[in-house]
């Protein structure tokens, strides 16, 4: 370029303006992306605030539990916790007689009680025991997957409020599966020898499994899983949070036509004349 000509150094003047506008251009564009990005950024905290200031927590209330002891000793039963306060059971989990670590399959009920430790209202309680995926007996390990479980459904759960809910079988078993790839059914039983008891100590052999799903005043769905076992502790699996599919929404998708029909028919009983 020669810069002693009047035109080259207006050409390159105007594209010294052109590079300048650009370079603004492009920084105003970052600004506002920045902006956006923040904004949005500001509304996820918030939203997240809100979702934390109302999210309700279910878990099983109570000390460990015991065996039932009566007049002639323990009778391996039961697994029973009190509330020492006002002499009220919390829990009932029966187990067969000389069977400590087998859930009692021909029991009609089970009691469990539910606490709400979360910061907002739990909404439509839905909460299942289920025993375990297979069961140790003379060193062979038997098939326990098909058996019954035991439900129950509440409406509300208040913050920091405590419901003892009587866990009964259905009328037609409705679920079986999974929620967010938690098994209903809890782990297989270990296999352990009588020459090995002390590993009863630390193994994890499990009882049942209590499953419980709910929902927020934002209509998300949660749930809490924890295993009972054998010495009698609860222990936490998981609390899961915004899952996308709730006790109530698997019960509904194992059995829609039965849905359907019941729906059909208590709509037709009800219907104006």
């Amino acid at each position: 370029m020669d810069w002693n000509n009047p035109n080259h150094i207006a050409i390159f003047a105007g594209w010294g303006q052109w590079v300048s506008a650009i370079v603004s251009l492009a920084a105003v564009i970052v600004a506002i992306w920045v902006s956006i990005r923040a904004s949005k950024d500001s509304q996820k905290q918030s939203q997240r605030i809100r979702y934390d200031s109302a999210l309700p927590a279910l878990v099983i209330a109570g000390d460990n539990p015991v065996h039932t002891i009566n007049d002639s000793g323990p009778n391996d039963s039961a697994y029973i916790s009190y509330d020492d306060r006002r002499s009220h059971r919390l829990q009932t989990i029966h187990t067969q007689l000389g069977k400590k670590g087998w859930i009692d399959w021909n029991e009609a009920k089970h009691l469990l009680t539910l606490q709400n430790v979360g910061t907002g209202v739990a909404f439509n309680v839905m909460s299942v025991i289920f025993g375990p995926e297979a069961l140790a007996h003379n060193d062979k390990l038997l098939d326990a997957s098909r058996n019954d479980y035991w439900h129950t459904k509440i409406n509300i759960i208040n913050i920091g409020e405590s419901k003892t809910c009587q866990y009964s079988k259905p009328v037609l078993a409705l679920l079986k599966g999974s929620i967010d790839s938690y098994s209903f059914l809890a782990p297989s039983q270990p296999i352990i020898s009588p020459a090995e008891k002390e590993r009863m100590l630390y193994e994890d052999w499990i009882i049942c499994r209590v499953t419980t799903t709910y929902r927020d005043i934002f209509k998300r769905k949660h749930a809490s899983i924890f295993d009972l076992d054998i010495r009698g502790h609860w222990i936490m699996r998981a609390f899961l949070e915004d899952i996308p599919n709730d006790l109530y929404d698997l019960q509904k998708e194992e059995h829609p036509n039965h849905t359907h029909a019941v729906d059909k028919y208590f709509g037709h009983l009800f219907k104006k004349k």
